[in-house]
């Protein structure tokens, strides 16, 4: 685990630095949120992501339960490729890997998702995200479609964001069986007994300093809580806990893909 994020964070090390500051903390699955909830929390200047997440054995299979694999042997980790394709598209790519199994199960379970921005916070109005994951999987375990909406506030010197949103109970899979029908419509909890992102969830989180805060989430499954710190304006890391039980981990690198010059970049940011 230390060699991946030794080769993560060293493979795009002199590609980032410079680049413009990361506007949202990440959640494992390298998509702007909280411990492993989403939030509507939007930047229009396209962005590439990067991150590794961990999540620990007792865990992991609340949120990927499709390996049949003991619970002391699921131990997952994360490695996201997030683009903005455009000012209000994002396309989001995860892979997962079980390092405990690596000749049972390989590379693991690959999802694509999308992330669409409904609407632009304004004074009274909060964001509003949509994020999709296209049909196609036969074994669509970490499926998320859901609708988000975050509000970001200010008050005093502290600086407050809330999110609430609500996910899709149903997925959509490849028909594995002998009739007709090329997709079946099926109930996520009972087909994969996942209530992860199943009906309502929210998240919050607070600032007391510029580089730094703390988290609280219901991902409709559990009550995580954790804190991140932005160790430079284009890397974060977070570390956080479920039930306050078992710790994991999130590092995450961002920079833009408008490739404006580090001058116009600044005057943008001070004006």
């Amino acid at each position: 685990m230390k060699q991946a994020i030794t080769h993560l964070l060293g493979l795009f090390l002199v590609l980032i630095l410079g680049y413009q500051q990361a506007v949202a903390q990440i959640n494992f699955i390298g998509k702007p949120g909280y411990m492993t909830t989403p939030s509507a929390a939007w930047d229009e200047d396209r962005r590439l992501g990067l991150s590794f997440g961990y999540v620990p054995r007792n865990h992991s299979k609340d949120i990927n339960p499709g390996a049949n694999t003991p619970v002391d042997l699921n131990t997952l980790n994360f490695y996201n490729v997030r683009a903005g394709i455009t000012r209000f598209m994002e396309i989001n790519f995860t892979v997962t890997y079980r390092p405990l199994l690596p000749d049972q199960i390989g590379i693991g379970d690959r999802q694509v998702d999308f992330r669409f921005h409904l609407l632009r916070e304004k004074k009274y109005r909060p964001s509003l995200v949509l994020g999709i994951t296209p049909p196609g999987s036969a074994a669509p375990f970490m499926s998320q479609d859901y609708l988000v909406a975050t509000k970001n506030i200010e008050a005093g010197i502290l600086d407050f964001q809330f999110s609430v949103g609500y996910g899709s109970p149903y997925v959509i899979k490849k028909n594995r069986g002998e009739d007709s029908s090329t997709w079946v419509i099926a109930l996520k909890e009972k087909f994969y007994n996942s209530r992860y992102l199943v009906g309502f969830f929210g998240g919050m989180e607070v600032k007391p300093v510029e580089w730094g805060g703390v988290m609280v989430e219901y991902n409709t499954s559990t009550i995580n809580a954790g804190a991140f710190i932005d160790v430079k304006d284009w890397l974060t890391f977070s570390a956080y806990t479920f039930e306050g039980k078992s710790w994991a981990f999130n590092v995450a690198l961002q920079f833009g893909l408008d490739f404006k010059p580090k001058e116009l970049r600044a005057y943008e940011k001070n004006h």
